[in-house]
């Protein structure tokens, strides 16, 4: 969320003497979060809670080592495929191949405002620690979570679906010999897509071609065809559509399907439809999906 917005929304009509105006009106984020730890004082005066700022001079107990520049160009693991891959290999590749360019340049000088900013917040932070939480609990239990669960709405079920490394399986089911092979989409300059086969040895969408093909020299790069996927795009969403008429497609792989009313009239159980789903899109496509299923669109 917007930052001065969320400090605003902090602060009670009876803070007059709180400069909150001033907290968005710096140069930088850095000016931003200096001004607020400047007035942080007069906000823990609300609800009574008495301000108790350390000497300057005290260290925090514990410092966080920030990630640095490396940190921001570490390999996701959490993206399905990578789970077995040697990430200090692929990261040190990376890292290599990345440092003298303007793309690393950028992203130090990303890496030097966040360490600033995580420094200030950590300033803020052993100030709070300091102080009694009891009051602030208490308004943010009455505030805000106990209007949240009364609006819950847990009727619902919510398919949301993602096709499995979709370009590249596109590209695979046109080219059989493609199969069981290293696979990416895009060029040397960047990747769109990657198969499992090329996760394996880290070789991911928004990558460079040239880094993929120093993890994986076997790696088969092929030029995006974005007309091909669009026509098994609108393929999918005919699927999609005969169990949510106002599904919402987030992009060519990706859809939000709400499925409440389509599981009362089929009379199945969520994941007896999703398998349904899936069965469909594999014989109009001959490509596969993943299905999460919860109670609202997030959480699925």
């Amino acid at each position: 969320c917007n930052m001065n917005e969320a400090l605003q929304s902090a602060v009670s009509e009876d803070s007059s003497d709180v400069d909150v105006d001033n907290w968005g009106n710096g140069d930088s984020d850095e000016d931003c979060w200096r001004a607020f730890l400047e007035d942080a004082d007069n906000i823990a005066t609300l609800d009574g809670i008495a301000p108790s700022r350390p000497p300057p001079e005290q260290p925090p107990e514990k410092a966080v080592e920030p990630a640095g520049v490396r940190g921001r160009m570490l390999l996701d693991q959490g993206k399905a495929g990578m789970q077995k891959v040697n990430a200090e290999y692929v990261n040190n590749i990376i890292f290599e191949m990345s440092k003298n360019s303007q793309y690393f340049k950028n992203e130090q000088r990303k890496s030097e405002r966040v360490e600033k900013q995580v420094a200030l917040m950590l300033q803020l932070h052993e100030k709070l620690k300091t102080e009694d939480q009891t009051a602030v609990v208490r308004r943010i239990d009455r505030e805000l979570i106990e209007p949240l669960e009364k609006q819950r709405d847990l009727s619902r079920t919510f398919f949301h679906i993602d096709m499995d490394a979709f370009y590249a399986s596109v590209e695979i089911r046109d080219n059989p010999s493609l199969k069981g092979k290293p696979v990416a989409v895009g060029g040397m300059s960047m990747l769109s897509t990657s198969n499992y086969e090329a996760r394996q040895y880290g070789v991911r969408s928004a990558m460079p071609g040239f880094i993929a093909k120093k993890l994986c020299p076997e790696l088969v790069i092929v030029p995006s065809n974005f007309e091909k996927y669009g026509e098994v795009s609108r393929q999918t969403r005919e699927i999609f559509a005969d169990y949510d008429p106002s599904f919402q497609a987030y992009s060519l792989d990706e859809a939000s399907l709400d499925v409440t009313d389509a599981l009362l009239r089929l009379g199945v159980t969520a994941d007896a439809l999703a398998s349904e789903l899936q069965a469909r899109i594999v014989e109009r496509t001959q490509c596969t999906c993943s299905v999460g299923i919860a109670v609202n669109r997030r959480l699925a």
